[in-house]
């Protein structure tokens, strides 16, 4: 059953939205410790596409789901439980092409605590006091920095000590960039037409 998003018992700035929470199942095979007791379980469905599906295996070539989606679990089941869902693991069935592996994630009690402390440090730090995080180059850290920031209405402020440096590197590798691109440019023209 779709369970729709929940929030955290006690930490109302923690959410989830777990894909389905299976009904107990009296099935031992299933995974319940024995056939008289049943088991509660998130599941999380995902698409692999083919460029990712090399993500969905570890060093040793064994498969299994990436940090990321077992992280997304995790979550998901420390909300859950504190609703009073008693899930005991998770999951993943995950296609493949034409495969249909289901990968199970157990409950980590260890690792959703040391989630949970880093989300209520992140969340205390950026979004109550209001501290801003460290940008990336992303064009959506860009829009929240220019937010942020709107461009000043009197004249310029001294630069601060080695950004005038920082600047000069900037506009130097932006020059590189596009006398790169446009040389990218003229060799796949040049590609094109020798394969035409």
């Amino acid at each position: 059953a779709f369970p729709g998003t929940l929030i955290h018992s006690e930490e109302p700035w923690a959410s989830a939205t777990p894909d389905a929470v299976a009904r107990p199942t009296w099935i031992a095979a299933a995974g319940a410790p024995s056939a008289d007791v049943p088991t509660v379980h998130d599941v999380e469905c995902k698409i692999v596409g083919g460029r990712q599906q090399q993500r969905w295996y570890d060093d040793a070539g064994e498969p299994g789901p990436p940090v990321e989606v077992v992280t997304q679990v995790l979550w998901q089941m420390w909300v859950l439980r504190s609703v009073g869902v008693p899930v005991t693991h998770a999951d993943v069935p995950a296609l493949m092409g034409t495969e249909l592996p289901v990968f199970r994630v157990e409950y980590d009690a260890d690792w959703i605590a040391d989630l949970a402390t880093l989300a209520r440090e992140w969340w205390q730090r950026h979004i109550v006091r209001g501290e801003m995080p460290v940008p990336d180059g992303s064009s959506r850290a860009r829009k929240v920095i220019e937010a942020r920031w709107r461009k000043a209405e009197r004249g310029l402020a001294p630069w601060p000590d080695g950004l005038r440096e920082t600047a000069g590197e900037y506009h130097r590798l932006g020059r590189e960039i596009g006398e790169l691109e446009d040389r990218r440019k003229l060799i796949g023209n040049g590609l094109r037409v020798a394969i035409a």
